[in-house]
C-alpha cells in the first residue's frame, strides 16, 4: 500500500516545489515568513492526505469502499475550505468540517 501512495506523495511535493519556485522565484511575489516553514507545511499536508488514503484502505477489505468514502469526505472540500466563501463567515459545523479535511494547510486565523 505504501508503494502505491508514495509516488503520488512525491509528485505532489514536486508540483508544490515547482509552484513555489515560480511564485517566489520567477514572479518574485513576496513571501511573508520563512520558506523552510512553507516547505514543512507542504510536506505535512502531503503526509496528512496520504495517511488519510492509507487509513481508509486499511479499514476496508473491498477496493471500492475506500474510494467511495474518500469521495464522500473530500467532495465538499472546496466548499468548506473557504475558496468561494470565507471560512470565518461559516457556521460551526461548516468551519469544523473544513478544518478536518486535508485540503489546506493555512492556519485557521489566516483565512
Amino acid at each position: 500500500m505504501a508503494g502505491k501512495v508514495l509516488p503520488y506523495t512525491i509528485v505532489f511535493l514536486m508540483v508544490l516545489g515547482l509552484s513555489d519556485a515560480v511564485l517566489f522565484g520567477i514572479l518574485e511575489l513576496p513571501l511573508h515568513g520563512r520558506g523552510w516553514l512553507l516547505d514543512i507545511a507542504g510536506l505535512l499536508l502531503s503526509c496528512r492526505a496520504s495517511s488519510s488514503a492509507f487509513c481508509l484502505r486499511c479499514f476496508s477489505s473491498r477496493q471500492r469502499a475506500p474510494s467511495a468514502i474518500g469521495t464522500l469526505l473530500t467532495s465538499p472540500a472546496f466548499g468548506f475550505m473557504g475558496i468561494g466563501f470565507p471560512r470565518l463567515g461559516m457556521n460551526a459545523f461548516a468551519y469544523g468540517f473544513g478544518a478536518i479535511l486535508p485540503g489546506t494547510w493555512v492556519p485557521d486565523g489566516a483565512d
